[in-house]
């Protein structure tokens, strides 16, 4: 069976993590002989079986990929994970940067995006690593680093566009700690994507989860991450400006006193952030004149 369609071994793990089985120890032995014929299937077929097992009730079963060979030829990114030993304060020897991308997993709503950025968050970590002179492990940048890489797997893997977008936007924010004030959450907002949030919070709650052996800690994070979702659902109700598209004044607008070419985006981008910091700034009138305040500050940093 496996000879007739490689993709058969990927799926036996797929259907042991939706059913919630193993696999019988003489298929799990065929399927490690054949794994490498895997290379020969469409990138589509690939990416279905391994969107179904993400999103399965036991995403864990990632680890019987790399056990089997399979991830090697499908995923290699995910064994460099696995075979990365983590030393950090508080984490269990022999600990992976896989194992604990799984936990992750194990924590996370079944949300394709959420889980896909996930799988893929901590992929740059491999290669950005850095050990000082306890032997503690640092990842510098490492957020930017997992985003280049996890470009790069859903490419090749065929995933649509919207997809993409979205995963390595999670990526790529998933370390952001905004304070609590209203200011610093819709700022935060305003760089995830409004509709963003909630997943953008999902992904962070379970990246910590994965990793804390702190219960206290652990329960001060999910406090946190509620009071941050309390808030968003505040300044959601209040229908607070959290992107230009809400400004009061749009390019027209601004052609009108006279600002133009690039000056008007960086002009509207800069009234943005102030509106961020201050809905009431959000009238018209007021936003013209901080628009010409801040055409003047341009000539004069040109000049």
């Amino acid at each position: 069976r496996f000879d007739e369609d490689a993709l058969r071994v990927m799926r036996a793990v797929r259907f042991a993590a939706q059913l919630g089985f193993t696999v019988e120890p003489a298929t799990e032995a065929a399927a490690m002989r054949h794994a490498a014929r895997l290379s020969m299937v469409s990138a589509e077929r690939i990416r279905t079986e391994l969107v179904k097992l993400l999103l399965s009730d036991h995403p864990e079963k990632m680890e019987d990929l790399f056990r089997l060979g399979i991830s090697s030829v499908i995923l290699p990114e995910f064994d460099r994970m696995m075979n990365t030993e983590l030393h950090i304060p508080g984490v269990k020897t022999k600990d992976s940067i896989g194992h604990h991308t799984v936990r992750s997993l194990q924590e996370a709503p079944a949300d394709s995006e959420v889980r896909l950025a996930l799988l893929l968050h901590e992929t740059g970590k491999p290669c950005v690593r850095q050990t000082d002179e306890f032997g503690w492990d640092h990842y510098p940048d490492y957020a930017a680093a997992s985003t280049e890489i996890a470009d790069m797997v859903l490419e090749r893997l065929k995933f649509d566009n919207h997809t993409r977008k979205q995963v390595l936007n999670l990526i790529s924010n998933h370390t952001l700690t905004p304070g609590t004030d209203a200011a610093s959450v819709r700022k935060c907002m305003y760089t995830v994507g409004p509709q963003n949030f909630e997943s953008y919070l999902a992904v962070r709650w379970a990246d910590f989860a994965a990793g804390s052996p702190d219960r206290e800690a652990e329960e001060k994070e999910l406090r946190a991450i509620n009071n941050l979702y309390a808030r968003a659902l505040q300044i959601r109700d209040h229908k607070d400006p959290l992107s230009v598209r809400d400004l009061k004044v749009n390019g027209n607008d601004l052609m009108e006193i006279g600002i133009k070419g690039k000056e008007i985006g960086e002009i509207l981008a800069a009234l943005l952030q102030e509106v961020l910091e201050n809905p009431d700034m959000n009238e018209k009138q007021r936003l013209l004149l901080a628009a010409g305040s801040l055409k003047r500050s341009l000539h004069t940093g040109h000049d």
